[in-house]
């Protein structure tokens, strides 16, 4: 048996997947808008992480069997866990809106490098801590569940292409 959800999410015996748009409060940029925030995205990942784990609780004991074993498959898209890897295309509103958040608390300073170090420092932090408690709250609810990032760990696609199997350093 098994269920799906219009926004992309399958939810059967041994599959589970949780799309970014509908599970927890997962913060982007509609159409990568920066005047168009979705849960309480300002630039940093400035959503409350106690507001996404509640939704993320909700969405995973509504959604799954309380002996789930299968695979849990989390799929966040819509912006990667470290700021330089958002360098590309739409992606670049997490960068922007990264920075200039750090610019309104720090502009008295004047140092764009510091503040581009900054922004970068408090991204990686807060994007690692989002995405840690996001699969530790997932493991602790289903346990005997193997959980996962779709698209983890990220190689830019590159490994494996002409020889090489190393990822790209970007």
């Amino acid at each position: 048996m098994f269920s799906t959800i219009p926004d992309l999410s399958f939810h059967g015996e041994h599959i589970a997947t949780f799309h970014e748009f509908t599970f927890g409060r997962y913060p982007y940029y509609k159409k990568y808008n920066a005047s168009l925030p979705i849960n309480e995205v300002h630039g940093v990942l400035n959503t409350t992480i106690k507001d996404h784990l509640e939704v993320e609780e909700f969405d995973i004991t509504n959604r799954t069997d309380e002996n789930f074993s299968g695979l849990g498959i989390i799929h966040f898209e819509e912006w990667r866990p470290l700021f330089d890897q958002n360098d590309w295309k739409e992606k670049q509103v997490f960068l922007n809106q990264s920075i200039a958040l750090v610019w309104e608390r720090n502009s008295t300073t004047g140092n764009e490098t510091l503040i581009k170090n900054l922004a970068i420092e408090e991204f990686n932090e807060d994007a690692k801590d989002f995405f840690l408690k996001t699969i530790k709250l997932a493991k602790k609810l289903r346990p005997k569940a193997k959980w996962g990032f779709y698209g983890f760990p990220y190689c830019n696609y590159n490994a494996g292409r002409n020889g090489e199997y190393e990822c790209d350093q970007k």
